[in-house]
């Protein structure tokens, strides 16, 4: 499924998606909260990408086979993981300052 922006930005608001696409990331919350509780809760930034991509994932496969076009996107396709991460994840995982 595509991501909605809204009219003349390239900024992704959770509201304007699709209603399944929607679930599927709020779902990865409660994933991505239990990875950091049972895995590790100060991932480095390496880590934090694979988390939330795991989350997403995962979530996904939760609402097969009606989610497998967003399942298969979030491991093929780089820049649809890329554009929803900040959804998932308060941390700027691109700054390469820090």
């Amino acid at each position: 499924m595509d991501l909605v922006f809204p009219a003349g930005t390239t900024k992704l608001m959770l509201t304007r998606q699709q209603l399944l696409v929607r679930v599927v990331i709020q779902d990865s919350f409660e994933i991505l909260h239990s990875s950091l509780l049972f895995t590790n809760a100060f991932p480095d930034r390496v880590l934090t990408i694979e988390l939330i991509k795991d989350a997403l994932v995962r979530s996904a496969q939760n609402y097969s086979p009606g989610a497998l076009t967003i399942y298969q996107r979030l491991l093929y396709d780089a820049e649809y993981f890329r554009k929803i991460m900040p959804l998932v994840s308060l941390m700027n995982v691109h700054d390469r300052s820090s």
